[in-house]
């Protein structure tokens, strides 16, 4: 191992040697050919302010483009929000839709809308309304009627009724009451405006 060890070490020397050779034999050339050093230096620094503006012209242009870029990204992002905003009113609108639809299918009223809930498929939505619409009959199936007390109101108005108003009023005419008569007249243009009625 220590023999190419020695071999590299004297191969990197060798090429160092000839690396340092070299430039001193480009210097030697340089000189020899009587070049002006202080005009190629002006020409290199020509070169350079040159190649200074263009890259200083290229970054504002870069810089205008990103900032294109970016405005453009902030619409397209602008679109998406938009979009996406707009599909999220749709599903809203139309679980909100087929609630209406449901309450109404079934005779639930306003209230009801909200024990309907908005999630699942208008299907889902009209079998929990078919559920709640069959407990709220059978609760109200199940409830009393409410007595009154109001007692016995008597029969139907008929036709018979209003005969025998017809008599009274005959009476009172013959007798020479005709304040009794307008009122009995009076009690049956009544009877027979609600018999019309129902």
């Amino acid at each position: 191992m220590s023999e190419s060890t020695t071999t590299e070490t004297d191969s990197t020397a060798a090429s160092t040697e000839s690396t340092s050779t070299e430039e001193a034999k480009t210097a030697e050339t340089a000189t020899d050919s009587g070049k002006d050093w202080q005009a190629e230096a002006e020409k290199w620094k020509t070169f350079a302010r040159k190649h200074e503006d263009a890259a200083k012209a290229n970054a504002d242009k870069a810089k205008r483009f990103d900032e294109f870029e970016e405005s453009q990204k902030t619409e397209q992002q602008k679109l998406a929000d938009d979009r996406d905003k707009a599909k999220a009113e749709v599903a809203s609108t139309a679980a909100e839709l087929a609630r209406v639809r449901a309450a109404v299918k079934h005779g639930l009223t306003e209230d009801d809308l909200d024990l309907l809930g908005t999630h699942g498929t208008p299907e889902e939505i009209d079998a929990r309304a078919e559920k709640l619409a069959a407990r709220i009959k059978a609760a109200d199936a199940a409830k009393p009627r409410p007595d009154f007390g109001g007692g016995d109101r008597g029969g139907d108005v008929t036709s018979s009724g209003a005969d025998a108003l017809n008599g009274q009023i005959d009476e009172a005419t013959k007798a020479g009451n005709f304040q009794l008569a307008i009122a009995l007249k009076q009690q049956r243009s009544a009877l027979l405006a609600e018999k019309k009625k129902s």
